[in-house]
């Protein structure tokens, strides 16, 4: 089945995918994707978005179409092969989510790391693991 928001812009109802390259500090790219007032200036109109594993967005646009979908992240790395199957997707989605989430309650900008270093420092510890290399 096919949903069509204009005759120009068919989109498969099962799945929307958009790919966009970004200069901007992965701290900055990552609340563009988790915050509903930043998702409304690049994916939507308005956008309401429960930003945890299995929890629902809503879009809705100017012309009052309104499309839901689910967050399902975790599950589409791991169907094309990006990330390791052998472990529950929504365990690991809570623990991405609460990783990043928790980084709020004590980074303190300009103290110690900077947010680049930290933002690798997550990246490389999530998608490498502590266990050194022999």
């Amino acid at each position: 089945m096919t949903l069509t928001r204009s005759e120009r812009e068919p989109v498969d109802a099962e799945r929307v995918t958009r790919s966009v390259e970004l200069d901007a500090a992965p701290a900055e790219v990552w609340d563009a994707l988790t915050e509903g007032a930043l998702l409304g200036e690049w994916l939507a109109d308005e956008v309401e978005l429960e930003a945890e594993p299995g929890g629902e967005i809503v879009c809705r646009y100017a012309d009052g179409e309104e499309r839901r979908g689910e967050v399902e992240l975790v599950e589409e790395a791991e169907r094309d092969g990006d990330i390791r199957a052998d472990i529950d997707p929504k365990l690991t989605a809570r623990l991405l989510f609460g990783t990043v989430n928790s980084l709020v309650e004590w980074y303190r900008p300009g103290q110690g790391s900077s947010a680049k270093s930290l933002a690798d420092a997550v990246c490389a510890i999530t998608f490498d693991g502590l266990r050194v290399r022999k």
